[in-house]
């Protein structure tokens, strides 16, 4: 699956901590969540693809059974390990693997959901045969989160599915909302390096001019700084028979 977010997002130390911590800050993942609840029976299994470090797992956990957790990168799952160590979670399984190239489970999950993973053709084939419900949670737009400039960075997948679901005569649900996913620091030089680390061409001084522009004071016992995002994103939900 090449074109799989877990493919192109690049894990490394500082990656991982600005990730957590905007997760530990903010309620992206719990507004997912709910989103998916809704549509879902009582206590359902879930398999999440491109789990990252499974933030959304461990939203979802208090509500569901059974949860596999998939990503092809070790560095996040070895957090998420640690993570349901230390909380004794009992029922996030997380796994180190290629969904591509995993044996189908004996039993349907509930749900299998694809969090910015990557788009609806490159994992539909396969995840209409594991689950009852699919949850495909997308970009609905190409700008980038972060940009000084305004440009656009992003791949967007849900026109394109939108026409391969219409294509194959696919029932499905679209719903558009956003949710905050900003990024909180602890100083403004971790801000700067932060924006540099996504940026690495752009000048020094238009990365302070739009820090100083975007990013607000916060009281926190943790973080001083915070830099706002709202994601526009889609869910596109197809119940299979």
């Amino acid at each position: 699956m090449s074109s799989g977010r877990e493919r192109l997002y690049a894990w490394d130390d500082k990656s991982l901590k600005w990730y957590v911590n905007a997760v530990e800050y903010g309620s992206f993942h719990r507004v997912v969540a709910e989103k998916m609840m809704e549509k879902l029976p009582e206590k359902p299994t879930v398999c999440d693809v491109g789990c990252g470090t499974g933030a959304l797992s461990l939203c979802l956990a208090g509500d569901c059974g059974e949860i596999t957790a998939v990503d092809l990168n070790r560095k996040p799952i070895e957090y998420l390990k640690s993570v349901i160590g230390e909380r004794g979670i009992s029922n996030i399984h997380p796994v180190c693997g290629d969904f591509e190239f995993m044996e189908e489970p004996e039993k349907k999950y509930d749900a299998m959901v694809f969090c910015l993973a990557g788009g609806i053709r490159h994992f539909y084939e396969k995840a209409e045969k594991w689950g009852k419900n699919l949850f495909f949670i997308e970009n609905a737009t190409s700008r980038r989160s972060f940009s000084m400039s305004g440009r656009t960075g992003k791949e967007t997948y849900f026109m394109d599915d939108i026409k391969f679901l219409s294509d194959r005569e696919v029932d499905f649900v679209a719903d558009f909302f956003t949710a905050p996913f900003g990024q909180v620091f602890e100083s403004r030089e971790e801000a700067w390096d932060f924006m540099r680390h996504y940026d690495r061409d752009e000048p020094s001084e238009n990365i302070w001019q739009y820090l100083d522009g975007h990013m607000k004071k916060i009281k926190s016992d943790k973080f001083k700084y915070y830099l706002p995002c709202d994601k526009k994103l889609v869910m596109l939900s197809i119940k299979i028979d």
